[in-house]
């Protein structure tokens, strides 16, 4: 979206500035907002992705509804068995978890904390299984916006092009853009080689965010360099142990997983991925 003519994102890409509604902390000015887009010149769409706003429920959508100039918001769903290991895998290659975690283990810790403690901003770590409730939180999402909203699946990714040109026309902006655009993966997960200069790599990416997102073909170069020094050839992919815990993690999520096709039908999404029709 960032490479759109019509579209300009923030320099954070997700700035998480509604999140106080979510932790109930004290509002912030929208003047502090909107340094977020310095370089605006009349595009149709400013942008930001917080995926932590969907969690903050009613409060957050109604604060963003009421803060905004008509908003549209885009909501995409992945299978939550495959977004709490992606989430686990990611928070461990950024070094926000210890290496020699399992998952079996992370799981536990997640599960340890009572519902009204998983919603103190300390123990964000700790969300792996309850962000997978998305029963929870859609409606008051579907109540606020209405047609503003937009539901995805992280499944519709596999034809991304296609994705891309339903997504511009649903926002009014030039679709044909993306007939010939090359879409490439920027977040591969894999094993590091070498730890210290993962952690390296770790520290330049997050200290120099807005730097990376104002240069992107220079990120993207460096990038590739690194993964072909510092990473291993093989993805990282569950283990037996790892595939016996996320199966028990679906039947989990299954009664979740109904409520949620059962509020996708009522809005009028019958096209649901396989994950949603057991």
């Amino acid at each position: 979206m960032s490479d759109h003519p019509e579209v300009i994102c923030s320099q954070d890409k997700e700035t998480n500035f509604f999140i106080y509604t979510k932790y109930k902390t004290n509002a912030r000015p929208l003047s502090e907002y909107a340094l977020q887009w310095p370089d605006y010149k009349n595009e149709k769409i400013i942008m930001e992705a917080s995926p932590g706003y969907f969690y903050g429920g009613n409060a957050t959508a109604t604060e963003i509804k009421d803060k905004c100039n008509n908003p549209k918001i885009l909501v995409m769903l992945r299978e939550p068995a495959d977004r709490l290991y992606s989430f686990f895998q990611r928070k461990k290659e950024m070094l926000f978890l210890p290496e020699d975690i399992s998952l079996e283990k992370y799981i536990a810790q997640c599960n340890s904390y009572s519902d009204a403690q998983l919603v103190e901003e300390k123990n964000h770590m700790y969300t792996g299984v309850v962000f997978g409730h998305y029963s929870k939180h859609l409606n008051e999402w579907y109540q606020a916006f209405g047609s503003n909203l937009r539901v995805s699946f992280f499944d519709d990714l596999r034809e991304p092009r296609k994705f891309m040109k339903e997504l511009s026309t649903w926002l009014g902006i030039d679709a044909s853009f993306y007939d010939t655009y090359n879409f490439d993966v920027k977040n591969k997960s894999g094993k590091y080689k070498n730890k210290l200069i993962h952690t390296v790599a770790v520290k330049l990416n997050f200290g120099l965010q807005r730097f990376w997102r104002n240069n992107p073909q220079l990120k993207k170069k460096l990038r590739d360099t690194y993964y072909s020094i510092n990473r291993g050839n093989k993805k990282v992919s569950a283990d037996d142990s790892e595939t016996i815990v996320k199966n028990k993690l679906r039947e989990h999520y299954k009664p979740y997983n109904k409520q949620l096709a059962d509020i996708l039908t009522k809005n009028g999404i019958t096209k649901l991925p396989g994950w949603l029709q057991n």
